[in-house]
């Protein structure tokens, strides 16, 4: 009799507390809940593929993406070749989707007009891409998985606008005047086959302090 006892009380004390946990919300990583810090944070990955091995990363706060380029690059070894730019991702819940943009060689000030002297440094490895995948919102480490390709550009044809000022005296006299040029250039496009890969990746922090501090200052 007493263990009948005991037996009803112990499934009376269980449903209660399973009734008074779903009262509160699932548990961290259950039920496809979120991230316990959110999104925020900086993620790294590792790209592999037939003669290809690269890495990118892209870092987060307050749910959207840094907008510092140390934290959002990619770097890939294809065929001997190296390949780099800056990383453009967006996360929506389990859904990770991005842009691999190719590296940009021209400098500009702080007021976004173009430092002289102007410098174009031609490699002939310009490439971009894209690449998709799915955020483990259960792992507590955050690991995504997806795919990828990487293609090379085609050839890019601009001009270098020169504007000086040139002073001519004449006895007392000085005159100023704005020379304006144009010079053309051509820088060449990539030279890889489209490369498609698969990559593999965590989240390696989850302070949005780390994340953020490099973009706070450039603004």
């Amino acid at each position: 009799m007493k263990f009948l006892l005991l037996l009803s009380f112990s499934f009376v004390l269980s449903s209660t507390l399973s009734h008074a946990g779903n009262m509160f919300g699932p548990a961290a990583f259950r039920n496809g809940s979120p991230l316990v810090s959110g999104n925020d944070g900086t993620y790294q990955a590792t790209a592999r593929a037939q003669n290809v091995t690269g890495i990118f990363r892209f870092a987060y706060s307050g749910g959207s993406q840094t907008s510092d380029p140390a934290k959002n690059n990619w770097i890939f070894f294809i065929n001997g070749q190296i390949q780099k730019g800056t990383v453009q991702a967006n996360l929506s819940d389990s859904n990770l989707d991005g842009i691999f943009d190719s590296a940009s060689s021209v400098s500009s000030s702080t007021n976004s007009t173009i430092s002289l002297p102007y410098i174009v440094i031609n490699q002939n490895n310009n490439s971009s891409g894209t690449f998709s995948g799915s955020l483990q919102q259960k792992s507590p480490n955050g690991t995504f998985t997806g795919e990828g390709f990487l293609q090379g550009l085609p050839d890019t044809n601009g001009e270098v606008f020169i504007i000086a000022e040139q002073t001519t005296t004449v006895g007392t006299t000085s005159r100023t005047s704005v020379q304006v040029g144009a010079v053309p250039f051509t820088l060449a496009g990539g030279s890889i086959p489209k490369t498609t890969f698969s990559f593999r990746g965590v989240r390696t922090s989850t302070s949005a302090t780390t994340a953020t501090t490099a973009t706070q200052a450039a603004n």
